[in-house]
């Protein structure tokens, strides 16, 4: 198992895979709709995030100093960058919401926390606009333009019957249903999906260095006590991360050649199920519960359907390795239980006994090139260019 120590080497290239990936969306933008959307939504919403944190401590609140006030100028690009935000963010909703009730791709799964997370996020800027608008509707200020989106909202309330009294009064109602609305999205963060927004980019900065496609080796594997995972807990700290840091958005069951040729097997429906093992186990115990993993993980028409071919690494935008928990599940199968399908165990049996996957006679195996006058290299043989054939090429 992989040391904290080694977790965290190389801190600085881990901050900047942070800054590309995280803040900069890199992945994410490899497909140009979803990514679009979510860079609106993501900025958009950290861009208020911020600007309201620089109100909180210009106020003095929560905080043992002020931040200085802003002078004219900059207080005008403020309010312009602070509207524009909330303008993204509405756009970025409107354009999930057309994705997933219009477009509809056929690999994307709707929940009630995506509409929940959608809406509230609407319904944030949308009441904040709304505060806005009154309090330039009352008081008219000379820098109204310079927050175009709260400046037309204050032209609505300018042609409606309404009066600055009674815009004095609603303000502070507003103001509080905008502060609650924030306080509910932010206290609903680890109870929803939302949560990717703290774990992704842990995740991310967290990440293996190991190449894609090398595996983790199994230390001192003759007197381990554990050889893969059979239980939840088994699972590295490393993982369990990782099953809260998915986004589901669907990328990795997107490419995965055994979803899309209709096999059981799906790397979100594996990591969506270890979750909920996870969450059932680890973060609420029970005394007595029931340790094993979900009997529908370990059944071999999903397990082992997997290819391990390691394109899901590829476009997953939180770097989530799903090949490397089935192979931790398929270990504790075959080496602690001795449990394998039929045909992965008559495969490595003829790999023992003929060094191929089909049985053949080894004797046979450079038949193909019988009358070819090809040279055959020897151990300690030195060459420039070598030829390796393979048991596909040597055999069929």
């Amino acid at each position: 198992m992989t040391t904290t120590k080694k977790r965290i080497e190389k801190p600085w290239s881990r901050i900047g895979d942070v800054l590309l990936y995280a803040l900069g969306q890199v992945r994410t933008l490899k497909k140009l709709y979803p990514g679009f959307m979510h860079l609106l939504i993501f900025w958009g919403v950290f861009i208020q995030v911020a600007g309201t944190l620089i109100k909180i401590m210009q106020m003095g609140l929560f905080v043992p100093f002020t931040w200085p006030l802003f002078s004219q100028a900059v207080y005008y690009g403020y309010e312009l960058i602070m509207d524009l935000a909330g303008a993204a963010i509405l756009l970025g909703v409107i354009l999930a919401l057309i994705r997933r009730w219009v477009i509809k791709p056929a690999f994307m799964q709707n929940s009630w926390d995506d509409t929940y997370a959608l809406l509230l996020l609407a319904l944030i800027p949308i009441a904040g606009f709304i505060t806005e608008g009154l309090r330039l509707f009352s008081t008219r200020p000379v820098w109204a333009t310079w927050a175009p989106i709260g400046n037309f909202v204050a032209g609505l309330f300018l042609k409606s019957s309404i009066t600055t009294t009674q815009a004095d009064l609603i303000h502070p109602y507003m103001f509080w249903v905008h502060v609650g609305l924030g306080l509910f999205l932010t206290a609903s963060i680890p109870f929803t999906k939302l949560r990717h927004i703290i774990y992704t980019p842990i995740h991310i900065f967290l990440k293996t260095r190991r190449p894609a496609g090398e595996l983790n080796s199994i230390s001192d594997i003759m007197n381990a006590e554990v050889l893969g995972a059979s239980t939840i807990s088994e699972f590295s700290s490393l993982d369990l991360l990782a099953f809260d840091a998915c986004l589901q958005c669907g990328r990795c069951e997107e490419v995965c050649p055994a979803t899309n040729s209709g096999l059981a097997y799906s790397p979100r429906t594996l990591l969506l199920m270890l979750r909920e093992n996870m969450a059932e186990v680890l973060l609420n115990p029970q005394i007595g519960a029931n340790q094993n993993l979900q009997p529908e993980l370990l059944q071999e028409e999903f397990l082992w359907s997997c290819t391990t071919c390691g394109h899901c690494l590829d476009v997953c935008p939180a770097f989530i390795r799903p090949p490397e928990q089935v192979i931790d599940l398929r270990r504790a199968q075959v080496l602690m239980t001795g449990d394998i399908p039929q045909t992965v165990g008559e495969t490595l049996r003829n790999f023992e006994r003929q060094g191929n996957p089909w049985g053949m006679p080894a004797q046979n195996r450079m038949g193909w090139a019988e009358g070819l006058d090809i040279r055959v290299v020897s151990p300690g043989d030195e060459v420039d260019v070598l030829y390796y054939v393979g048991c596909a090429g040597a055999f069929d």
